[in-house]
């Protein structure tokens, strides 16, 4: 992994937190759509897992005393097999479908999120029922792109819950299903382990991104960070689908 791969992981950490602490979007969605474009998209899959990894364990570290409800729980046995499943997929699409498949995700995520903006409302309260095959979704999403806490979000948003529970709903989904990747990446072999131990120079990069987030949370208008944040996504997206 040369230089160009490193800085572009360092950048990526540090832009995933950074959005993800300003306005609670999976940081993911930003940048999987770049790395996609600028990189081999199995690879920029690939090699982003760690770096997300770091950012879900930040994450939970500061929010796990926060989950409650049956959401999560619901939600997690899905994850787990969806991972597992699409796993074998990596191996076998094609440059054009991982790309179809980050671009299609992102966009669909840019029209939920920006209805509920435009609107000022959110989308939420999904049956209970839902969990099972969206967490399915959701795994296999995950797998093939790291952006599928796009579609846990929507499960485990709800009318009765306090915005802490939500926040500490996400990052278990995601603490847990970067756990079974980036293990199961490793030991399938697409993760070679000097690729993995060269990660941590992105290590630092989250760790600032989540310190700057933090601090300058309440000073930027989260609703017009948000739609510059949607507005970059939606770009990112149609140039994958130009590209694939």
């Amino acid at each position: 992994m040369d230089m160009q791969w490193a800085g572009a992981l360092a950048a990526a950490g540090f832009l995933a937190a950074l959005a993800t602490n300003l306005v609670g979007i999976g940081g993911g969605l930003l940048v999987m759509p770049f790395l996609a474009l600028m990189f081999d998209a199995r690879q920029a899959v690939v090699l982003a897992a760690p770096v997300f990894l770091v950012n879900a364990v930040s994450a939970f570290v500061y929010h796990w005393r926060d989950i409650e409800g049956p959401r999560p729980w619901i939600l997690l046995p899905g994850t787990l097999v969806g991972i597992l499943a699409a796993g074998h997929l990596l191996r076998t699409e094609s440059f054009r479908e991982l790309r179809l498949i980050i671009g299609a995700v992102a966009l669909a995520f840019v029209v939920l999120q920006g209805y509920a903006l435009v609107a000022e409302r959110q989308i939420r309260g999904l049956p209970l029922w839902t969990g099972v095959p969206l967490g399915l979704a959701a795994g296999g999403v995950s797998t093939l792109s790291n952006i599928g806490g796009t579609l846990a979000s929507m499960y485990l948003l709800d009318r009765d819950q306090q915005p802490a529970a939500f926040i500490a709903g996400v990052s278990l989904f995601y603490v847990i299903s970067s756990v079974v990747k980036v293990t199961y990446f490793v030991t399938s072999g697409l993760l070679p382990l000097p690729d993995l131990l060269r990660v941590g120079p992105a290590v630092p990069a989250v760790l600032a991104g989540a310190w700057v987030g933090a601090r300058i949370n309440r000073r930027v208008p989260r609703r017009t960070f948000a739609f510059v944040v949607l507005g970059v996504i939606a770009s990112a997206s149609g140039l994958l689908f130009l590209q694939a």
